[in-house]
């Protein structure tokens, strides 16, 4: 058991153990190492192949499952940073303003030491937050001077229109949400 720790830390390969000891207690230290098969002895040839067979292609679909997670995370964050670059084009006098925003709620999150979803979340909440902004018209964005109270009152739906946007996308963080909270007072107003 030991050793089947020592080369999944080095090596991945899939662990079958061949072992006398079937007691409860083995087993269940075995189980800890995520075995692909747990062979007593005495054996029948055919089952060691068998579960050395099994255990390649179990092994195999895991390397493919998690190679198509780490494509799916990546095409993820793509979508966001593109949602973001979008949201920035139609209001360019804010460029930057998500990344910044991202950046800076990453950094208040490692003090208050949230863990790594968390961040993550946050991250990607800032970089869409003000996707809404779309639904705003662009004479209104680039307005010169102050907004008079309707073109205000258009800007201020802007959180409503991202939460519109975001809340059919299946993210693994609750996006649509924070987008939609995002200009909210501590009283809820």
């Amino acid at each position: 058991i030991d050793a089947a720790k020592i080369i999944q830390e080095k090596h991945d390969v899939p662990i079958i153990y061949l072992t006398a000891y079937n007691d409860s207690d083995t087993v269940k230290q075995a189980v800890e190492t995520n075995p692909y098969g747990y062979i007593s002895k005495p054996f029948e040839e055919r089952h060691l192949y068998s579960s050395i067979e099994l255990g390649l292609y179990k092994h195999s679909v895991n390397i493919t499952i998690n190679n198509n997670h780490e494509k799916t995370k990546r095409t993820v964050r793509g979508i966001i940073e593109a949602m973001s670059m979008v949201s920035e084009i139609r209001d360019p006098y804010t460029a930057g303003h998500q990344k910044r925003v991202s950046k800076l709620s990453v950094e208040i999150a490692k003090k208050l030491k949230l863990d790594e979803e968390r961040i993550k979340c946050l991250c990607f909440a800032a970089y869409v937050h003000d996707i809404g902004k779309i639904r705003v018209p662009a004479d209104i964005l680039m307005k010169p001077g102050e907004l008079i109270k309707p073109e205000m009152d258009l800007i201020k739906e802007h959180p409503k229109a991202g939460y519109n946007i975001l809340k059919k996308i299946e993210f693994p963080w609750p996006l649509a949400e924070i987008v939609y909270q995002h200009h909210e007072h501590i009283d809820g107003s």
